[in-house]
């Protein structure tokens, strides 16, 4: 390898910097990251202070955020007792550059959980105890920070712009993203595709699933 210059530090390896990230959201003190907690408004800020140290541009609203409350009608809403809730997507984004930077490129993963359980829950026995999500989906957000983490060095004439979405509300009827199409930070027309990352905590079966692939023609 080249020497450093003098008085530069080495950057971090990936796996060492991705994995305090990852254990920084599956806590118990985070109370699983269900909608309307403490727990996952301190998420969504963690991930907000590591889309700034990134480098992103803030695209919300409120800086980072895009705030939304959860309408009656959303059809969780129906069994719980989530509508009025008030939670927040984190949103930021690289400018494209060129001929390119109409174009946009969404790549999002949601940092919500299943809170102290309930029926969404795998278990549904275990409603009560708090479920972490190390894997769904702490391993999918800390995988957007780290995508967004390589991408904001790029050096192109010509390159599309990205935005970075943590969705909220996801495990209680896709209410982050289903917000977030109604309110882009882009216009859906400009939207070339759209890449979500969930569950990607599990590399020991040596597989990767990927669905949608006939959505968008260079998919495949």
């Amino acid at each position: 390898p080249l020497p450093r210059p003098p008085g530069r530090r080495a950057a971090q390896p990936p796996v060492e910097r991705a994995t305090p990230a990852l254990k920084s959201r599956p806590d118990d003190r985070r109370e699983g990251r269900g909608l309307g907690t403490a727990g996952l408004d301190s998420a969504g800020a963690y991930i907000a202070r590591q889309f700034a140290q990134i480098g992103l541009t803030p695209a919300g609203p409120d800086g980072f955020f895009q705030p939304f409350t959860v309408d009656s009608t959303a059809p969780m809403a129906l069994h719980t007792h989530i509508a009025g809730l008030r939670t927040r997507n984190v949103v930021g984004l690289i400018p494209g550059t060129g001929r390119l930077a109409g174009q946009v490129i969404v790549i999002g993963a949601h940092y919500d959980h299943l809170g102290y359980g309930g029926p969404n829950a795998l278990d549904p026995e275990s409603t009560g105890v708090v479920h972490n999500g190390a894997d769904d989906n702490a391993s999918g957000t800390t995988a957007l920070m780290e995508i967004a983490r390589r991408l904001v060095r790029r050096h192109a004439p010509d390159a599309r712009t990205i935005v970075f979405v943590a969705f909220s509300g996801e495990e209680e009827g896709l209410l982050g993203s289903t917000y977030y199409v109604k309110h882009p930070v882009r216009p859906l027309d400009s939207t070339y595709a759209m890449l979500n990352l969930d569950m990607g905590g599990r590399p020991g079966y040596r597989k990767l699933t990927i669905f949608g692939a006939a959505t968008a023609k260079g998919f495949p």
